[in-house]
């Protein structure tokens, strides 16, 4: 994988956001969502169909772009030992820790599932691999 490719957006995350007619209506007034990543992710506009899980996704990529931000401005200096990164949910904001200082925070009205937390985590370890090489850095990923 390159620096340059985000290996994140909507393949990675919810798959029912790739359907052109909505399963549980049958109603073609669907909305798309477009995170910062071009990621873009559908509901139903009619039944609300997934449209938690394309919100949500948005507030997750708008996360992950915020950390590759992140990757690219540590990768120009090639100084970076070790790095702490932390996705924490607080009240109604998703927080982007890196090193404790706090990078971006946006809404996040959601509840933040087991599987979420696994796609993070393995999102931002690729990251870290594509930015720094595994041999190269210590990494700590706090994601809850």
């Amino acid at each position: 994988m390159k620096n340059d490719e985000i290996i994140l957006g909507n393949e990675s995350l919810f798959v029912e956001s790739d359907f052109n007619v909505c399963p549980h209506c049958g109603n073609l007034n669907l909305e798309d969502v477009v995170s910062n990543l071009n990621s873009t992710y559908k509901y139903c506009n009619d039944c609300g169909y997934a449209m938690e899980n394309a919100l949500k996704n948005k507030c997750f990529d708008f996360i992950l772009k915020e950390i590759q931000n992140v990757f690219k401005s540590y990768n120009n200096n090639n100084v970076l030992s070790s790095i702490k990164i932390e996705v924490v949910k607080n009240n109604n904001a998703l927080n982007l820790l890196v090193n404790n200082i706090l990078i971006g925070s946006t809404n996040f009205l959601y509840e933040f599932k087991n599987l979420d937390t696994y796609l993070f985590e393995s999102n931002i370890s690729y990251l870290i691999e594509d930015y720094f090489g595994v041999e190269n850095i210590k990494s700590d990923i706090i994601v809850c």
